[in-house]
């Protein structure tokens, strides 16, 4: 998985976050104010037709690499699964609830001391963002028009 820091942007608006978690290929890190981070991904299933589209799979990624499922979102609540290679109690699982609580609640995200941010990927192609407006919306161009109902392709 290819990853663009140059293009990461912070997240300030819940709905902005939630509409990028629930892209179908979003890459977050959730960074501690010490700076001690965790970068989870958040994707569509791959056999998609076994799942109702509001179903979303959390993984950690390790090394940016190697994916470790946690867990998933349905309904839009983020639960564990007996599928799940983490403890409620580890890090990596509070992480994954704090950012349902950032998602969900702007006030929630505007105290937040932890930072949440976007590794510069669309969340719907995976391509690096690159003008102003995508980086900020976490989309490229036509994957937002996509998002939006405007058009038939992503890319």
């Amino acid at each position: 998985m290819k990853l663009y820091p140059n293009s990461s942007h912070e997240f300030t608006d819940s709905k902005i976050l939630n509409d990028y978690l629930l892209g179908g290929n979003a890459v977050v890190v959730l960074e501690a104010p010490s700076g001690k981070k965790h970068t989870y991904k958040y994707s569509r299933p791959k056999n998609a037709d076994s799942f109702p589209d509001d179903v979303r799979f959390v993984y950690a990624l390790h090394d940016q690499v190697k994916e470790l499922y946690i867990g998933m979102i349905e309904l839009d609540k983020f639960r564990l699964t007996k599928h799940s290679r983490f403890l409620t109690d580890t890090e990596i699982v509070k992480g994954a609830n704090y950012i349902e609580n950032l998602r969900h609640n702007q006030e929630f995200l505007d105290k937040s001391p932890m930072k949440i941010y976007h590794m510069g990927t669309c969340s719907r192609c995976g391509r690096e963002l690159t003008d102003e407006k995508s980086i900020i919306r976490g989309f490229g161009p036509k994957c937002y028009k996509k998002l939006r109902g405007d058009a038939k392709q992503c890319g």
